[in-house]
Order: C-alpha cells, then sequence, then structure tokens
C-alpha cells in the first residue's frame, strides 16, 4: 500500500530468506556427499554486510511505528479523513508510542483510539494521563478481557483517564473470551460507537 511498507517488508524478507539460500536443502545433502575441503580453502564472511543490513531493518519497534506512519499517510493519500486506529494486546503500548510523536495534530474528530485487551506496560497503563497528554481530545474506546487481572489493570487506565480530563473515553467489558464467536460483537459495538461517539468528518463540498 505503501512504499515505506514495501521497502520494510523487503528488507526483512531478505534478512530471513538470506541463510536459507546459502545453504543446501536436504535432499541435496543426502543425494551427493560432500566434497572434502582443499587445505587452502577459505571462508570469508562479510560481517560488516551483515551489520549494515541489520542497522536497515532496526529494531522491531522502530520498523513498527514507520509501519504505522505508512499507513496513515496511505489512508490520507486516499481521500480518508476519519481514522479509527485499533491496537490489540501488546500492539496498544506501540499505538501510545506512535501518538506521543503526533500529539499536537490530533484533535477531537477525525481520529479514534480503539484498545482491545491491551497488554500494556506498567508505566503506560497506571500513567496512561502522561502518556498521551492531560485532556487528550480524541474519543477512545478502551475494550478489555473479564479476568480480574484485566479488571484491575482497566480500572487504573480508568483512573489515569479521569485524572488526564479525557474528553472522550469509554470502557467495554468483553465477557466472551477471544475465538469463542464473539468477533460479531465486537464489530457491532465498535461500529456502535464510532456512529455515536466519533462521528468524524466530512469534506464540504466545492460551490
Amino acid at each position: 500500500a505503501n512504499e515505506a511498507i514495501t521497502k520494510a517488508t523487503l528488507l526483512g524478507s531478505r534478512a530471513q530468506k538470506a541463510p536459507e539460500a546459502e545453504s543446501p536443502s536436504t535432499e541435496d545433502a543426502e543425494a551427493e556427499p560432500a566434497a572434502e575441503p582443499e587445505e587452502s580453502e577459505s571462508v570469508d564472511i562479510n560481517l560488516k554486510e551483515d551489520e549494515e543490513l541489520s542497522t536497515k531493518i532496526g529494531p522491531y519497534h522502530d520498523r513498527a511505528i514507520v509501519h504505522i506512519q505508512a499507513g496513515m499517510n496511505y489512508l490520507a493519500s486516499q481521500g480518508f479523513q476519519n481514522i479509527a486506529l485499533i491496537a490489540i494486546g501488546e500492539s496498544a503500548g506501540l499505538a501510545i508510542d506512535f501518538i506521543q510523536s503526533k500529539e499536537s495534530e490530533i484533535s477531537d474528530k477525525g481520529f479514534a483510539l480503539i484498545f482491545i485487551a491491551p497488554e500494556l506496560n506498567q508505566h503506560q497503563n497506571i500513567e496512561l494521563s502522561s502518556e498521551l497528554g492531560a485532556g487528550f481530545p480524541a474519543p477512545i474506546l478502551d475494550i478489555y478481557e473479564s479476568s480480574p487481572e484485566a479488571k484491575d489493570k482497566a480500572r487504573l487506565r480508568n483512573a489515569g483517564a479521569r485524572v488526564g480530563g479525557f474528553a472522550n473515553y469509554r470502557q467495554l467489558k468483553l465477557s466472551a473470551p477471544k475465538g469463542s464467536g464473539s468477533e460479531g460483537f465486537l464489530e457491532k459495538r465498535i461500529s456502535d460507537w464510532l456512529n455515536r461517539y466519533s462521528p468524524g468528518q466530512e469534506q464540504a463540498s466545492a460551490r
């Protein structure tokens, strides 16, 4: 969808496929015995090239942020004005890190943040107000699971949202476990919430 995503994907696939291309398959190894190396034979390993490739690929966190930004750029290029960023599990932390760099660009319309069973680190979970900024304007839907641990963490996030004066923060308990037919329920609740609390904005028609 976007040149940045394509480049990042190609780099990742090259890094994974390179070792496979150099090693013979099991069938080849069984069919032909390996020739004995000559005494003068040497192996040249270019460690610098490996280091450069690793630098290009970068840490997972940085690549994930690039992917999110690339997706946002693509949607903007297609004329979408209303975007809902849905973060599931550990990706909730990545969403927060991404929003921190875009805080000044986010308003109460045109953007919504949705957490599904979020798995945040302790600081992010307790200090949600400082992580997203006081008075965070965009609507947030926080869908948490029904386990005791998940409910305790959800209470802390709710308290942080109140302290931060979030304009539109809502929580929803997911009683059915993931993968037990709860997908249809989730789709309907998210759709209803978006229609009610995040109607978005419309481009004025040209006269």
